[in-house]
Parts: C-alpha cells; sequence; structure tokens
C-alpha cells in the first residue's frame, strides 16, 4: 500500500511529537544524568523529523504538479487470501496480548506459531515441528538465559 508521503509525514510528525512530549512527563531519576525519558524523547524527536521531513517533500511535490492519490492499493492486496495472510500476523499479536496472561507464554506461542505457519500454507508436519521447538528454544533463551520474566501458564508451572 502506498500512502501520500504528506498525508503519511502529518500522522509521523503528530506521533512523534506526541512520544517525545508524554516522555516529558516520566518521573525523574535522582543521582542519573539521563533520565527515562531520554531514549523516548529522542526517539519521538526523530520520527517527528522524519515525518517533517515527509510533509515538506509532500508539499514540494504538490507544487511541482504531482497530483498523487492519498493512498494506493498494490495488486498483492487484490487477492483475499493475501490479505487475510497480513491480518493473520497482526490478529497473531493481539492474540499473543490478550492470551498470554491467561495461558503463558509457551502455549500462547504455540498456538500463535501453528495458526500463522498454517495460514500461510505450510506443511502440517513442518508446522507443528517449529510450533512446539520455538516455544521451548524461546523460553529457555529469554527466561533461563536471559532472565526475562515471561507469562506463566499451565505449562510454565509444571517446569520449575
Amino acid at each position: 500500500m502506498r500512502i501520500n508521503d504528506l498525508f503519511l509525514g502529518l500522522i509521523m510528525l503528530v506521533l512523534g511529537l506526541a512520544i517525545a512530549l508524554h516522555a516529558q512527563t516520566f518521573p525523574v531519576m535522582a543521582g542519573m544524568q539521563y533520565g527515562p525519558e531520554f531514549f523516548p524523547t529522542l526517539i519521538g524527536t526523530g520520527i517527528a523529523l522524519c515525518g517533517l521531513g515527509m510533509v515538506v517533500r509532500g508539499v514540494v511535490d504538490a507544487r511541482a504538479g504531482a497530483d498523487e492519490p492519498w493512498v494506493t492499493v498494490p495488486d498483492w492486496m487484490r487477492v483475499r487470501i493475501n490479505v487475510l495472510r497480513a491480518l493473520g500476523i497482526l490478529g497473531a499479536v493481539v492474540f499473543y496480548i490478550v492470551a498470554s496472561p491467561v495461558l503463558g507464554f509457551m502455549l500462547t506461542i504455540f498456538v500463535t506459531t501453528l495458526g500463522l505457519l498454517l495460514l500461510l500454507a505450510n506443511p502440517l508436519w513442518l508446522s507443528m515441528g517449529v510450533a512446539v521447538a520455538l516455544p521451548v528454544v524461546l523460553h529457555f533463551g529469554f527466561s533461563v538465559g536471559l532472565r526475562v520474566p515471561l507469562p506463566r501458564g499451565i505449562i510454565e508451572k509444571l517446569l520449575i
């Protein structure tokens, strides 16, 4: 999907400014040279500057006579299964956010991985193999190796 630079630039400009301004409300950490607002402010400012550049580019193109539509739909989006697959990825993210506190990390990743691989037309044997192996590898990599707390559920309670 192609979105007009002027339109997308305005969205990025507003979003970047909102991030940078919201970061200023973060609490100050005593004794630290850089507080928790530093990186979000830096990132928000960068997004806003990129958005400003896109707005300028869009205005220059519009004045030069480039009458571009706000949104152009590419050919791949005219095929229903492609749109379904793209929406499946967004659905998987939403499913993880909603289900992981209840089901736990491992079971949620298993269901999400299996669903996405089948939606992308992979063979069942391959999808099952990856869906079983991936949660185990990620669990030990993040939870055990890096000590990142992951949502605990049915399977995690059996492990420890």
